[in-house]
């Protein structure tokens, strides 16, 4: 990755390719694994990506019928490429503060956040099935990840610590009503008001 300039999405599509068909083959080894013993349930499947990985689970759930939920984590927008599938799995979106084109200008090149926000714009278009869009108001890119778990700032570790269980509680309700079918866990959790995140639209703007 560090040597892939960021503008270069030739080759971060290439990326997600092999890393799409190494989601394939662990897919591929549990059905397998599955006519021997039967363990997994293969309708309740759900993926998780974040940054390229979201880009990767975005792709590969437009492509895999297996996949029957997808939880997008601050994923790579402007990697995104229109499907003419129909695109009805339970989609939910999760972003970082910085979920617009005003503000993902001060951190990115203009040209990846134009096309970021294009791409985000259309897939919130072109998503047929259940889709949620969701700003995560103190997160960025990588409160997602462990990385500023490592780091010594205490309070960035707690800040941290505190997105991760907003996050984790989101994706595990919307799993609950959107792949197990378990009752309106997720629906009933955002129609309340909440401090720590907002519903967005495609520009990612809060809708009020």
């Amino acid at each position: 990755m560090r040597t892939i300039q960021a503008t270069d999405y030739s080759e971060l599509h290439h990326l997600i390719s092999i890393r799409k068909k190494d989601i394939e083959y662990v897919l591929d080894h549990l059905s397998n694994l599955n006519s021997r013993m039967e363990s997994f349930d293969m309708d309740k499947v759900g993926i998780v990506g974040h940054s390229i990985g979201g880009a990767t689970a975005l792709d590969l759930t437009m492509e895999d019928d297996r996949i029957k939920a997808a939880v997008l984590l601050d994923a790579s927008m402007h990697l995104y490429i229109e499907n003419e599938a129909k695109n009805t799995v339970p989609l939910l979106v999760l972003r970082q503060k910085a979920s617009t084109l005003e503000s993902l200008s001060i951190i990115l090149q203009e040209k990846i956040a134009n096309d970021f926000i294009k791409g985000q714009e259309k897939l919130f278009r072109n998503w047929n099935g259940y889709k949620s869009f969701l700003k995560i108001r103190k997160a960025t890119h990588m409160s997602f990840s462990d990385m500023p778990l490592f780091e010594e700032d205490e309070t960035l570790y707690h800040r941290t610590c505190g997105i991760h269980n907003q996050i984790n509680e989101l994706v595990a309700k919307f799993f609950q009503e959107h792949l197990l079918n378990q009752g309106n866990a997720y629906s009933t959790f955002i129609s309340h008001n909440h401090s720590d995140f907002c519903e967005i639209n495609g520009s990612g703007d809060e809708i009020l």
